[in-house]
């Protein structure tokens, strides 16, 4: 009779752990405007500076550089290597339709 007591309490108690939990997230979610993490970071407040690196080619030869974006504009193109030579008839099966900056 004692182990069924034991269980129980165990039972309650986690329940009520439970159940306090839920009424603090929902307490929370209605003070926050409906946002469980508030307005820490808004989609508005995030600016688009980023910097990533691709090789510029024109027919056989090759330059990696490094640009820099400041809110969808080229701020800075930075050479990162020397010429690259391919040999005659090299390629480049990259699409050549990019984008710099977003």
């Amino acid at each position: 009779m004692e182990k069924g007591r034991s269980i129980n309490r165990k039972v309650i108690i986690f329940i009520l752990i439970a159940l306090a939990f839920f009424v603090g997230l929902l307490i929370g979610n209605l003070v926050v405007s409906g946002l469980i993490t508030g307005n820490a970071v808004s989609v508005s407040q995030i600016d688009k500076n980023y910097s990533w690196t691709s090789a510029i080619c024109q027919g056989n030869k090759c330059l990696d550089v490094l640009i820099e974006c400041d809110n969808g504009s080229v701020k800075s193109l930075t050479p990162i290597s020397d010429f690259v030579e391919f040999e005659n008839g090299w390629k480049d099966t990259r699409d050549l339709d990019v984008e710099y900056c977003e």
